[in-house]
């Protein structure tokens, strides 16, 4: 099954499974802050919702599927990691491990959010910006 279907089919199950049917007054998600541990959506009203990896029944390698907490808005999320290893950031990685601060860098893959209207928010992590 390639990549484009099992993301969309994972969306559908987020869907049907994680938002409540009915649910209203959700906040568009502006943007995500992922690691390979956590997951924070800054929602457009300034609410941080969070998720860990731990939390999730289907984490593995690849990714994980969760419901966000901490949150008043019904937000489900599926983070897919990249599992391709730049050179680079693999060097970049070993330093930052060798100083303490491994977690101050982004993990590289993809985050599907959920609003409770059921609308789908995709997002790039790290955030991949060309304005100067």
């Amino acid at each position: 099954m390639s990549f484009a279907t099992r993301s969309a089919l994972a969306a559908a199950a987020l869907a049907a499974a994680l938002v409540p049917a009915g649910a209203s007054g959700a906040a568009e998600p502006r943007e995500i802050l992922l690691t390979d541990e956590r997951l924070e959506v800054t929602m457009r009203d300034g609410t941080i919702c969070r998720a860990t990896r731990a939390q999730a029944a289907d984490a593995d390698a690849s990714g994980w599927t969760v419901r966000l907490i901490g949150c008043p808005h019904a937000v489900a999320a599926r983070v897919d990691l990249d599992p391709r290893r730049n050179p680079v950031r693999f060097v970049v990685e070993e330093a930052f491990t060798a100083l303490g601060a491994a977690q101050a860098l982004r993990a590289v893959g993809t985050v599907r959010v959920i609003d409770a209207s059921g609308r789908v928010h995709d997002f790039v992590s790290p955030p991949f910006d060309l304005t100067p």
